[in-house]
Parts: C-alpha cells; structure tokens; sequence
C-alpha cells in the first residue's frame, strides 16, 4: 500500500513537499483507528493520501504507526529504519533499538583520517572501561566525547590492514547496526519498489544497487570493499 505524505511543514500550501511511503495496510487501519480526524480518499492512480482538518500532515507523525508495527510502547525504545529509506514501513525493515544503537547505523559512521595515511576514527559507545584500555594496548588513542568515545586507530603499513580494522571494531562495537551500503535503499527506492510490484527479482534489485554505489559513489564502493 502506497501513501503520500507531506514531508516538510511551511505555511505556503505551494511550497509544500510531498513523499510517498510504502507500508502494510493492516497495521495501517489500526494506526487510522487511533485518529479519528484522519481518512483515506482513493485515487484512480492507486495513490492514497492521508487527509485531515489541518491539510496532508507531515512523515514525522507517523512515528507512531513505526512503533504500533514493531510493538513498542516503552518510550525509551526507538525505530530503526534498516534500509535509510523513511518511506519503507514495513515491518521486516524496521526493528526496535536504543538510542545509541539507532545512530550507529548512520552512512559514513566511520570515516577515513586523511591527515594520517592508512588510520581511521570511530565513535563508540562504552559501558565497560576494560574495552577501553585494551585498546589502548593496540595502540589506539581514545577520547571522551558528550556522547561516548572516539577510536583513533594506529597508522597501517597497508590499506588493506586498515579495512580489516574497521571491519572488526565495526563489528565489536555496531554489530547488526553497522552501517551497510547494500541495505542503503535512501537513493534506490524506486528500485525497491519494483522489486515489491514483482517486477523485477531480488537479485536483480540487488545488482542495481550495486551497480548504483559502484557508479555513483566511487569512494564508499571502494571502503566497502565492493569493487
């Protein structure tokens, strides 16, 4: 099910801006259920928008429907989308995380220090100080932030020494939130789309998106050892 929301607020209806977001229409009905001032008016192009007294209202609002489809009711719980993509609400994209773990799965979490050839910083989040200090026997300088630490390897005689370096303190400290390109579908939605039409299969959508890293993001295609 296909439903267009307004995706920035501004008083000028003409300068408003539109997305359109793909979930289960089930869990929808049930998210309409508990605002009575919202409904549904079908178009002939299969398009529904959201409607209400105050206009189409804004993708943030339906931050209640993510948490109504993933079961989560403690406030301190939050939503991560597995795919960057905001217009997926499926549950099988979607899982519940902390806070912490949510910002993990950020594109370009890790970055490559330029000013020290072959090195690389991460910021981390530690709650035993034990990690902390066996890094610190591998050479790693650690440096306390507002919201955790940042790892600031050693220098790498070789490039590939570093990625594999990155792949395991990624590993350690991400886990499943590790920021993955091949998950990335915040550029590739339409593709995506297809793929749920039938139209195209999984593995073909997969090679797009590939395809599409490899030629328009050269350098992540490279970090990410996709080449």
């Amino acid at each position: 099910m296909v439903v267009i929301v307004r995706n920035r607020r501004n008083r000028d209806a003409s300068k408003w801006q539109y997305m359109a977001v793909i979930l289960d229409s089930i869990s929808y009905q049930k998210y309409l259920g508990n605002d009575v001032r919202i409904t549904l008016k079908s178009r002939a192009n299969g398009l529904i928008p959201i409607v209400n007294n105050m206009g189409i209202p804004e993708r943030a609002s339906l931050a209640r429907l993510h948490r109504l489809i993933c079961g989560v009711s403690d406030p301190e719980i939050e939503v991560d989308h597995i795919t960057h993509n905001l217009g997926i609400i499926l549950k099988e994209y979607l899982r519940p995380c902390s806070a912490v773990e949510n910002k993990y799965n950020i594109r370009f979490r890790s970055t490559i220090n330029d000013e020290l050839k072959y090195s690389f910083s991460l910021m981390v989040h530690v709650e035993d100080e034990k990690v902390l200090e066996a890094y610190k026997k591998k050479q790693y300088q650690v440096k306390c932030r507002k919201k955790g630490y940042t790892l600031i390897s050693p220098v790498f005689s070789t490039e590939k020494e570093m990625y594999q370096a990155i792949e395991e303190v990624e590993t350690y400290f991400y886990g499943e939130f590790r920021y993955d390109p091949m998950l990335d579908m915040s550029e590739t939605w339409y593709a995506f789309m297809l793929c749920k039409m039938g139209l195209i299969s999984e593995d073909q959508r997969k090679a797009y998106q590939k395809k599409y890293i490899l030629q328009y993001h050269k350098e992540l295609a490279e970090y990410y050892r996709l080449v």
